[in-house]
């Protein structure tokens, strides 16, 4: 195999969806209640909230990859990206921390037992921090105040 067949066959390896099945690009950009653009995997399901799982799967939209999730099969009810290429409406990206979501006004950190620690923007847009929290003796466990953005997510 020539140098060039075997860096195609690279490229093509490692561009592969974060989750089974289908990587496409939609004409026009997700939102929330908008028709599902995509098959969700069908044998998986997600945790997008504390106690709440739904089908998803990947859509690429300007070079960014987002997943989206639908709780009823047809709708669009969670959308998020690692992608730090993409900036919310607020200007936040994915590795902004949480001195810069002040800034903009968004909320003080919402610890969701069993799911996530976030944040809400003034856009609706959230933040999503690394860590569980637990709740342990009379008090909710709370994320590193150096921690950063390692998402952003909309949810119905």
């Amino acid at each position: 195999m020539n140098k060039y067949a075997t860096i195609s066959l690279m490229m093509l390896l490692f561009s592969a969806p974060l989750h089974p099945q289908s990587a496409i690009t939609p004409s026009l950009f997700p939102k929330l209640g908008d028709t599902l653009p995509c098959i969700p995997v069908d044998s998986v399901r997600w945790l997008i909230a504390s106690g709440q799982m739904a089908q998803g799967c990947d859509v690429i939209y300007s070079g960014i990859k987002f997943f989206i999730a639908t709780i009823d099969g047809k709708q669009i009810s969670f959308i998020s990206t690692r992608d730090s290429n993409f900036v919310s409406p607020d200007g936040i990206r994915v590795g902004d921390n949480i001195k810069k979501i002040r800034a903009v006004k968004g909320t003080e950190i919402i610890p969701e037992i069993g799911w996530s620690y976030y944040s809400i923007l003034p856009s609706g847009w959230c933040t999503r921090y690394p860590g569980i929290p637990e709740y342990e003796m009379h008090h909710i466990t709370s994320v590193s105040k150096d921690s950063v953005v390692f998402e952003l997510f909309q949810r119905k």
